[in-house]
């Protein structure tokens, strides 16, 4: 049985008002939450990997999954030569349920992100020493871009991706060493910072509201699978909700679909007085 700790408050965020909801998932175990508690947690009928809620007004969409859908990818590293994409349903509240709505044909990736009304997915190009990979999707999940991020890893582990649009760039991890870097298509990467501890499989994604960098972690020392945030000055990751004995290949979606409800309303009202 597994032991559920809840520590902090999103209050400690700066520019957070409210805690923040959150789906995560370790292996095939999904994890409904806020940053202040977690609230149930369900068994999935597939291993998840890497999260994205498609919160982007007027940005991707899918035939089948459309603005506030919540998609992720499946572990595939339990076996096929393809990659399972899924749609989440009910992945705030009630029981989540996978949708299988398009399968990757390429080399798999460990996380997705929206941005500029795109999706991408960031991929490891071979074993340690090799280049972070950031590859670019058309509506049907084929590679229409890939781009080198310049970012050697340290070893093979499932890093995170996702887009800020404040500064139009991407935040990555490589596991393997414990790092966060920030990377923009074009240019160079930077090195935010190294973790004060070991963490492995992990998932990104940014709160559209706030900006804050939040994870979903495997740490390595505890044996946990943790929720919380990356300090994007100095890359270290700071826990608000912890699973104890839970671990594997990890996924995190944010925000909740009232956020999102909230979002559209906001751009709705612009561009009414707009006209």
């Amino acid at each position: 049985m597994k032991k559920i700790i809840s520590v902090l408050s999103v209050a400690a965020l700066a520019g957070s008002a409210c805690a923040v909801d959150f789906f995560g998932t370790a292996d095939n175990t999904g994890y409904q939450g806020n940053s202040s508690s977690l609230n149930a947690t369900h068994l999935l009928s597939a291993e998840i990997r890497g999260l994205e809620t498609l919160w982007s007004s007027g940005g991707f969409a899918h035939a089948n999954a459309g603005f506030g859908s919540v998609i992720g990818v499946d572990d595939f590293t339990s076996g096929g030569t393809s990659q399972a994409v899924y749609r989440v349903d009910n992945a705030f509240s009630g029981v989540p349920n996978l949708v299988q709505i398009a399968t990757i044909n390429s080399r798999p990736v460990s996380d997705l992100t929206v941005g500029n009304g795109k999706i991408y997915g960031v991929r490891n190009v071979g074993g340690s020493g090799s280049n972070l990979e950031v590859v670019e999707f058309d509506t049907s999940f084929n590679v229409t871009n890939t781009y080198d991020t310049g970012i050697a890893i340290a070893a093979v582990a499932a890093g995170g991706l996702a887009y800020d649009a404040s500064s139009d760039s991407f935040y990555l991890t490589d596991p393997g060493a414990d790092k966060l870097w920030n990377w923009s298509i074009g240019g160079s990467a930077t090195l935010v910072g190294v973790n004060s501890f070991d963490f492995d499989n992990n998932d990104l994604a940014i709160d559209p509201n706030t900006g804050t960098l939040y994870a979903a972690i495997e740490n390595v020392v505890s044996g946990a699978w943790e929720f919380g945030y990356f300090n994007k000055n100095n890359g270290q990751f700071n826990m608000l909700v912890s699973v104890a004995n839970s671990s594997g290949s990890v996924g995190l979606a944010i925000p909740s679909p009232a956020t999102l409800a909230l979002i559209g309303l906001g751009g709705l009202v612009a561009g009414r007085r707009r006209r």
